[in-house]
């Protein structure tokens, strides 16, 4: 057990207070610490709470380690083993530059990693000096309110030395978390492999879901599509490429990435697109592709999305290894962040600013509108979440759940409320036979 003991005394050639905190572990060993105050007694009484409990959280964080490697020298003894070295202590910073860096080049995809670095260039900013041992409740706090006092930063210079500016002046909620998930993926890791007793709570911030999705109307697609034929200079297969994000729902990576050996034309009623692993597809770092999650999923064809399919055979390659839509990178029609040196200039804020509807419709958009069309014709939730590939159906609900089946039939349950009470007819009960004779 550790004890800890305060005495104060009164230096009267120095006018002031002397303040000694004693802290003895529970193998006999002491440390002390000595602080000086000018001022009055109570002054020096309140700092001498102050190192009492500061000294002992010190001390038990130092007991539970030297215990902890007790224990484990102990272990590794009795079974016959080498015991493991203790590790030199270790600066957040350099962990999340060294082992860090090391898990996530094998955990994560390149697309990942390059938003990771992101996230780690802020917690170096922010706490890179703090060893990892140290890492609590306070200074994750301290980090997440941090990033939302000062804002975005940037950590690259422009040609001229002066660093370049953020796109936004504020952080919203969701990209606080994801931040703030890196730092505790890290500090678990640390955890796992015994630098730090044990990972504190990362409270998220609450997200802000008063901004709907709003899909594109049949009308602003069409308007699309009309000026996207005045681009087939630049971009042969702009209409096709918007059709088939619209009428499949695909992510733009999948889209660019697919080629003709996942496409199956013959399977079903109408045919079907398997996304799946591409090893022809060189889209992330000049390495294979793989869909999001990891997981492989099937798209059933819709007419409409078979006939964009049939006309693109007409028109490209379509080996098995072919891509359904040639491109670099997503380029010329939507430019990828996950391509390498993000592939060029993609066209379609383009079309959509010559269609009349400029910042109101981005690609992604025309993966709402396939979602939502899904729902409206009756699809069941269920069916819509595994065609887009979500991870959880609850996702699907949060996100197109005012479209779904139940939720259009709220205005027909607000109308019977309409009525007065004793109108509402009962339901039919169930009688008791007792005897051949029925008693209700």
């Amino acid at each position: 057990m550790i004890k800890i003991q305060v005495n104060i005394y009164f230096d009267r050639k120095a006018d002031s207070f002397v303040v000694r905190a004693w802290g003895r572990r529970p193998d006999g060993t002491m440390t002390k610490q000595t602080r000086r105050v000018h001022g009055k007694r109570t002054d020096a009484v309140a700092l001498g709470k102050t190192m009492a409990a500061e000294l002992k959280v010190t001390l038990e964080r130092e007991w539970r380690s030297h215990d902890g490697e007790q224990q484990r020298s102990h272990a590794a003894k009795v079974l016959g083993l080498k015991p493991r070295a203790c590790a030199p202590p270790q600066t957040l910073s350099a962990f999340l530059t060294t082992r860090w860096a090391q898990h996530v080049a094998v955990a994560q995809n390149a697309t990942t990693r390059r938003t990771t670095r992101t996230h780690v260039a802020y917690l170096c900013f922010y706490a890179g000096e703090v060893l990892v041992s140290d890492v609590d409740a306070a200074l994750v706090a301290n980090v997440r309110e941090s990033l939302l006092r000062d804002g975005p930063r940037c950590f690259t210079m422009r040609r001229d030395g002066e660093p370049r500016r953020p796109r936004t002046d504020t952080f919203t909620p969701t990209a606080v978390n994801r931040i703030m998930a890196t730092m505790a993926a890290a500090v678990r890791l640390a955890e796992r492999e015994g630098l730090i007793d044990r990972a504190p709570a990362f409270d998220l911030l609450p997200v802000d879901n008063s901004h709907p999705i709003v899909p594109p109307t049949d009308d602003q697609l069409a308007a699309i599509l009309k000026a996207s034929k005045n681009f087939v200079e630049i971009a042969p297969l702009m209409p096709e490429a918007i059709e088939l994000a619209a009428f499949t729902g695909m992510r733009a990576g999948e889209q660019f990435a697919l080629t003709w050996r996942s496409v199956d034309l013959k399977i079903g009623d109408g045919g079907a697109i398997r996304i799946e692993a591409q090893h022809r597809a060189r889209l992330v770092d000049g390495q294979d592709w793989r869909p999001k999650h990891l997981k492989s999923r099937l798209i059933i064809l819709n007419p409409q999305a078979r006939d964009v399919l049939l006309r693109l055979r007409e028109r490209v390659p379509h080996g098995a290894n072919d891509p359904v839509l040639p491109s670099k990178g997503g380029a010329p029609y939507n430019r990828l962040e996950a391509a390498p040196d993000r592939a060029g200039v993609g066209y379609f804020p383009q079309v959509v600013e010559a269609a009349g509807l400029d910042g109101n419709v981005r690609w992604h958009d025309l993966r709402h509108y396939f979602a939502v069309k899904a729902l409206l014709a009756g699809v069941p939730v269920a069916v819509v979440s595994s065609w887009l590939g979500h991870s959880d159906i609850n996702l699907t609900v949060k996100r197109y759940g005012r479209w779904g089946a139940e939720a259009r039939e709220q205005w027909q349950w607000a109308k019977k409320m309409g009525g007065p009470v004793d109108a509402v007819r009962p339901r039919a009960t169930l009688g008791v036979i007792e005897g051949g004779a029925d008693k209700t």
